[in-house]
């Protein structure tokens, strides 16, 4: 007996990493998928689908959602779902609020008010090919806002 849907998705969960193969219809056969996907698990003809590999670290960053096909045992993929890149998981495992923080330096430099963010894309990037690294800095402009009046009304600034 093919395993079902919730024995899939935990056994995905206890491997790191994961490299899936997955099989699509043939241009040809793409009629059938719908009566695949609704009826009989015989309408696609595996030998002929086109197949991919799919490397993913572990089952967070695999970029879609499981399901059961209308036969009852053959796992589908329902939907796409966006993966968080390694620099917005940094980010969240900071827990710190970037949301609204200005991009303030780049490895130290300071990055001026009229850069472009393709600019600042193709700094990174030497940045990266060169030092394998990139420090970036940012500020939290309603804090600093605040830090200011505060230090103009204590007559420190």
């Amino acid at each position: 007996p093919s395993p079902r849907l919730a024995e899939v998705i935990k056994m995905l969960k206890q491997y790191k990493p994961l490299a899936l193969t997955f099989a699509r219809a043939q241009a040809k056969q793409t009629s059938t998928v719908k009566n695949y996907l609704t009826s009989s698990p015989l309408s696609l003809d595996i030998e002929s689908a086109y197949t991919f590999s799919i490397p993913a670290p572990d089952y967070s960053h695999l970029g879609c959602n499981l399901g059961t096909g209308m036969n009852g045992s053959d796992i589908v993929v329902k939907n796409m779902i966006g993966v968080g890149g390694l620099f917005q998981r940094q980010m969240n495992a900071s827990k710190q609020p970037f949301i609204g923080c200005k991009l303030e330096s780049v490895d130290g430099e300071v990055v001026p008010s009229y850069v472009n963010s393709q600019l600042i894309v193709n700094a990174m990037k030497r940045r990266w090919t060169a030092n394998g690294r990139v420090e970036l800095r940012f500020c939290n402009e309603t804090h600093k806002d605040a830090l200011c009046k505060v230090m103009s009304l204590d007559g420190s600034s």
